[in-house]
């Protein structure tokens, strides 16, 4: 069960109160064994959408760049960088990770780092905007 809140955009006292005292709560069982891989990813949500949300500005201001060709080198600097984050290690350490929700929102941002064009600054902003969101409900 508490592996499910990492399918859903993170909200603090869902992590903190129910899903990591239940995940917690079977220890010393075969099913935390299992999946005790998951365990990392709840305990970071929140410091995972932090970073996420940091890196993501400093994104968008390096690829406001009108030069296709330095547009593309920053990009691709940033997917470099995100492939070697705790962040990206972390979550592709699990099986199902793109399914999660921050699994997905990497997905989005490889993908857009991938084929950076005009529009990506302001693509990668609208993710940033909803990670922040995300924060401030908590």
């Amino acid at each position: 069960m508490a592996s499910n809140f990492m399918y859903i955009p993170y909200d603090e006292y869902s992590i903190e109160e129910i899903a990591i005292p239940a995940f917690l709560s079977t220890k010393d069982t075969p099913a935390y064994t299992r999946y005790q891989n998951r365990l990392p990813l709840l305990q970071n949500y929140k410091s995972d959408v932090v970073s996420l949300v940091n890196s993501l500005s400093q994104m968008e201001k390096d690829l406001e760049i009108g030069l296709t060709a330095m547009r593309n080198q920053k990009a691709n600097d940033h997917l470099n960088n995100l492939h070697v984050s705790s962040i990206y290690l972390r979550y592709t350490s699990y099986d199902d990770w793109e399914n999660t929700y921050l699994g997905e929102q990497l997905q989005r941002i490889l993908g857009l780092l991938k084929s950076p064009n005009e529009q990506t600054s302001s693509k990668l902003k609208s993710i940033r905007i909803n990670l922040e969101g995300l924060l401030k409900n908590n």
